[in-house]
């Protein structure tokens, strides 16, 4: 985690002055408050400190108010806070540790003791730092393909429900593509799979750069990606297929110790003013769409229902074969 921050808020300058050598000498970062209300906007920072040693009586804003409103704000990254205080009756204690605080200290206090919990604070933010990592792993790898980066099958399908709900209410026109790699099977014939699999990442990090930034890109499966347009008009998801397609057939990927040119054929589907909003339909309505691209020539882009491509271009060399 790096040199960790801690919050001293304290109305007596005499103890924030003496707290504030020993967590220096404890190499931490100190940021100094002198009221509750200053203590309470400096946790609630993006990057504020993690831990918080708080006087309980201050002007405007007590240490016990500062905990109740940290802890009030569930689910953001969690602060370890320490109240330290001359109140020494069983009520005070219970009264702060309800309130939200982790410990509590009664002055006068020594210092090593001070220490001690505060490395107890440590231990505990830097466990707390691990699991949100973790979780973040774990929630990052259920939702994107291992081999390509881009989202799974799962998320973009899910995406794509979010968007046409949002299409719907909206009334503003939402599209999908479906690309396929032509040749895809040829390729792992003569290079193996560990090159094809060279050849998704390529294909992957392409459209990537070729879509715009809210736009969602997924492998959809095998060879074929999805891509989920909010918000394109027609004329515009015409524009952004025939982008990546020409992307694809004009970036050379290294097979072997020679470049190679790789091509895709894309189909097309979009909402339309009359439509209901359906996920499936416009996946297989795309997907048919593909097949037309590919049964006209490979290379190319095709919308539903429609018999002639929107681009009949070759770009670069292209790998034989039938996929």
């Amino acid at each position: 985690m790096g040199r960790l921050q801690i919050l001293l808020a304290d109305d007596s300058s005499t103890s924030r002055m003496v707290i504030r050598r020993l967590l220096v000498s404890c190499d931490y970062d100190v940021v100094e408050v002198d009221n509750g209300a200053d203590a309470l906007a400096t946790l609630q920072k993006e990057n504020g400190p993690h831990i918080a040693i708080l006087d309980w009586q201050m002007p405007g804003m007590s240490g016990v108010d500062v905990c109740r409103q940290v802890r009030a704000r569930s689910g953001e990254r969690y602060v370890y806070m320490l109240l330290v205080t001359a109140r020494e009756d069983r009520k005070s204690l219970l009264d702060g540790l309800a309130a939200g605080a982790d410990d509590y200290l009664v002055k006068p206090f020594d210092t090593e003791e001070l220490a001690c919990r505060l490395r107890t604070g440590v231990r505990i933010i830097e466990l707390e730092d691990r699991l949100r990592k973790a979780q973040a792993r774990l929630e990052y790898e259920a939702t994107h393909d291992g081999l390509t980066g881009i989202l799974n099958r799962n998320a973009i399908l899910e995406m794509l429900h979010k968007e046409l709900e949002r299409s719907h209410r909206s009334g503003r026109p939402a599209a999908v593509l479906m690309v396929d790699v032509d040749h895809f099977k040829r390729i792992n014939d003569v290079y193996g799979h560990a090159t094809g699999d060279q050849v998704l990442r390529s294909v992957a990090e392409v459209i990537r750069r070729s879509v715009r930034q809210y736009d969602s890109v997924g492998r959809y499966g095998g060879e074929e990606f999805l891509i989920v347009l909010p918000e394109t008009s027609p004329g515009d998801v015409e524009t952004i297929a025939e982008r990546i397609r020409a992307a694809a057939a004009s970036t050379p990927i290294l097979l072997d110790g020679r470049n190679v040119f790789v091509t895709l054929s894309i189909g097309i589907d979009t909402t339309g003013p009359d439509d209901v909003a359906d996920a499936e339909r416009m996946v297989s309505a795309a997907d048919m769409a593909m097949y037309q691209a590919k049964n006209a020539g490979r290379n190319r882009v095709h919308r539903r229902v429609q018999s002639r491509p929107i681009n009949r271009l070759r770009e670069g060399a292209a790998l034989a074969g039938t996929n």
